[in-house]
């Protein structure tokens, strides 16, 4: 990784509020408390920034982070504009991993596991409970793959 900024520098790029306005709305979001949607800010930023020390690796986010991805994303305008200047470019959304066959689905439990480990490696801890995807296991057969990745490891790829 060579001249990748620090995650206060990336986290002060942005202004989510906005977006937290949206998802805490009673008439127009999904009603989240003002402080469960500060929360997954936080997760979201984290997420991005995982993204952009590793661009090569699909980082997969938990339920509600993407939640809050699909959320930015509507605000079209704002999402581009942050895109470009986070990563230099749009930062498209994938949304059909883990939906196309069993191997698939193995797969989204292995990405999802990598992306729990990179959490720990650069936030020391990994998403709380309350906001794990419950359709990716992390390897303890709770999720979409039923326990068939068996938590096998992924490599990840150095930059």
């Amino acid at each position: 990784m060579k001249n990748k900024i620090s995650y206060q520098e990336f986290e002060k790029k942005l202004d989510l509020t906005d977006i937290n306005f949206l998802l805490s709305s009673k008439e127009d979001g999904i009603n989240w408390s003002s402080s469960k949607a500060k929360e997954m800010e936080k997760w979201y930023m984290r997420f991005l920034y995982l993204s952009y020390l590793y661009p090569k690796i699909m980082i997969v986010p938990t339920k509600e982070v993407d939640i809050y991805w699909h959320h930015h994303i509507m605000d079209t305008a704002k999402y581009y504009n942050d895109c470009k200047i986070l990563f230099g470019k749009v930062f498209h959304h994938y949304p059909y991993l883990g939906t196309q066959g069993e191997q698939d689905k193995i797969l989204l439990c292995q990405l999802f596991e990598q992306t729990n480990r990179l959490y720990e490696k650069h936030f020391n801890e990994r998403p709380t409970k309350s906001s794990s995807n419950p359709t990716a296991c992390g390897g303890v057969g709770g999720g979409s793959c039923g326990g068939k990745c068996g938590g096998r490891r992924v490599s990840i790829i150095s930059e």
